[in-house]
């Protein structure tokens, strides 16, 4: 056999392995961590589970009705602390019913009646109380407003304060739980200065009704800061507004950079959501800005898919998810990067429509309720109740890579094991291989002495 023997070879080999696994696996390591790229968070999803049409019609006797052949004004409101939907109805003429409605069931927990037009949307602030715009008609004096404050915890109507007449869509309330006061803003329309009324708790007492300054038109009020002063958002404007209680003193807030739309508010996280933007003729350009509670600065921006035809949105912190109603559903986005998690119908039959009341969101059950009417004919009665909507939240894995192409985290360190335990195994082969083969200087020799 010409050459070098085997375990020569075999040594040879184990020593060119070994060592190109010790510095290429590294090498290729820090190569890889230059251009490294972290895996893709899975993508947030949301299924609809089932959803089902429930009447919430409370047993309040004749009036109001509970079927009637006059369309229905229904609202919900969910209030986090308790668990529980406030949910009202109108079915005539001045005459309205409001519940408790469990979250866990949707069974009635309480409920009663009062003598005027409890109009959407129903206010739910931090505390034992949710406010409606209560509305009553005459033929001699027309229309007249009172706030009604509703005790969600007993289901009674603990006061009705009569207010300046405005729209229900043009009120605002907001709590300040540090000075124990109910902040009230309206805007009564052309020719009229908006107003912001502010009454004491649990009295209800009104001590003040001042006028509001700068831009007018329909408010959003909520709290910020350490919950001692106000912010004001105005359909149409796209500065804000504040206000020191304890200075009574107005000034200009932050400009969000285009008109406010629609608004809502994350009661356990005291975040106000504006949607903002401008319709075209070419596009509609829309996003929602979560704004930080104790500077009014701007955490994120959501952007609505163009075409949008939006009504109301809520907030779902629990999840990190905005909720949006349009005319045929909901949609639900993740907050962080705007993605489409989920597109759900409120319901696929023409006995239910929504009537503008809103919607609400239980974190808690994952569950989703529209307020509505049914009519089963064309001639049957109209009846008061809700869609329900049960959610699952879960994730999808996205396609990506850690670092450049074949230049990982797992592939360096296949290198590095591959040519330490293969140089390791070529070099213990060759050792072997020469403990076994016998010595050149015991070879025979010829006769002239030479090997």
């Amino acid at each position: 056999m010409s050459g070098s023997p085997l375990h020569r070879r075999l040594t040879r080999a184990g020593a060119v392995v070994l060592v190109a696994g010790l510095v290429l696996g590294p090498a290729l390591w820090v190569a890889g961590a230059v251009a490294r790229v972290d895996p893709a968070a899975p993508l947030q999803t949301a299924g609809l589970l089932d959803i089902r049409v429930k009447n919430l019609c409370p047993t309040l006797g004749p009036t109001p009705p509970c079927s009637s052949y006059y369309p229905t004004t229904t609202s919900i409101g969910f209030v986090p602390s308790g668990n529980d939907f406030v949910y009202s109805f109108t079915s005539g003429h001045n005459g309205s019913g409001i519940a408790v409605v469990a979250g866990t069931n949707l069974h009635l927990v309480a409920e009663t009646g009062v003598p005027c037009i409890a109009a959407p949307p129903i206010f739910v602030v931090p505390g034992p109380y949710s406010f409606l715009v209560c509305e009553r008609y005459d033929n001699q004096s027309g229309w007249s407003d009172s706030l009604l404050a509703f005790n969600w915890t007993n289901g009674s109507v603990a006061a009705m304060i009569p207010v300046p007449f405005a729209w229900p869509q043009n009120f605002s309330v907001a709590y300040e739980a540090p000075r124990a006061e109910l902040f009230v803003a309206l805007s009564p329309g052309i020719g009229e200065p908006d107003r912001l009324l502010t009454l004491s708790l649990p009295s209800f007492h009104l001590l003040q009704n001042t006028a509001i300054p700068f831009e007018s038109g329909p408010p959003f009020l909520w709290t910020w800061g350490s919950d001692d002063q106000l912010a004001l958002a105005f359909v149409g404007n796209s500065s804000l507004l504040t206000f020191d209680p304890s200075t009574s003193t107005w000034s200009r807030g932050p400009d969000l950079g285009s008109p406010v739309r629609e608004a809502t508010l994350d009661i356990p996280t005291g975040r106000a959501y504006l949607l903002v933007g401008s319709y075209s003729s070419s596009s509609n350009s829309f996003r929602i800005l979560d704004l930080q509670p104790k500077t009014l600065g701007v955490l994120s921006a959501t952007t609505i898919p163009t075409g949008s035809d939006f009504h109301w949105f809520l907030a779902d912190e629990t999840h990190g998810d905005l909720y949006v109603l349009w005319s045929g559903g909901v949609d639900g986005l993740n907050e962080s990067d705007g993605h489409l998690i989920g597109s759900w119908l409120y319901w696929d039959s023409l006995t239910f429509s929504p009537t503008g009341g809103g919607f609400a969101y239980s974190p808690s059950q994952d569950m989703m309720i529209l307020p509505g009417e049914f009519q089963e004919a064309p001639n049957s009665p109209i009846e008061p109740g809700v869609s329900v909507m049960n959610l699952t939240h879960g994730s999808s894995p996205q396609a990506s890579y850690t670092g450049t192409p074949l230049v990982g985290s797992s592939f360096p360190l296949l290198v590095f094991l591959v040519g330490f335990v293969g140089g390791v195994g070529l070099l213990v082969a060759g050792a072997v291989l020469r403990s076994r083969a016998p010595d050149d200087s015991d070879s025979p020799t010829d006769a002239s002495g030479y090997h």
